[in-house]
């Protein structure tokens, strides 16, 4: 890996200067990529033989923006309306199916959250 040399002048904005650089940017790609990774290992799965497009693990993305202040990363969950039970898998107190079975959450978000934050 090659020496990167790098200039840094402290005046009242080199905080924000520094938070929305390419570097930072670079870093919270990698972090939020991550992240998505663990959360599409832990995601619950109906078979393992089976693939659909409404799987939970084809339907985690991540995104990537510059705010007013510096660069976000957010793990998104089921961009497409027509796929929405994800997140009715994490919830805390579970959820009911149509024919009122209770099943109980298994919390695959927290916990790829918690297993990133901890590496």
């Amino acid at each position: 890996m090659a020496a990167v040399r790098v200039r840094l002048e402290l005046n009242k904005t080199w905080e924000r200067e520094v938070l929305r650089s390419h570097g930072v940017r670079d870093l919270v790609t990698v972090h939020t990529e991550t992240v998505r990774t663990v959360a599409v290992g832990l995601a619950p799965r109906a078979s393992m033989a089976k693939n659909d497009w409404t799987a939970i693990k084809n339907n985690i993305s991540t995104a990537v923006a510059l705010d007013a202040t510096s660069w976000r990363g957010n793990v998104v969950v089921e961009e497409d309306r027509r796929v929405f039970h994800a997140l009715w898998q994490d919830l805390d107190g579970g959820w009911r199916d149509r024919k009122g079975g209770r099943h109980r959450g298994n919390r695959f978000l927290k916990r790829a959250l918690e297993r990133a934050r901890a590496e």
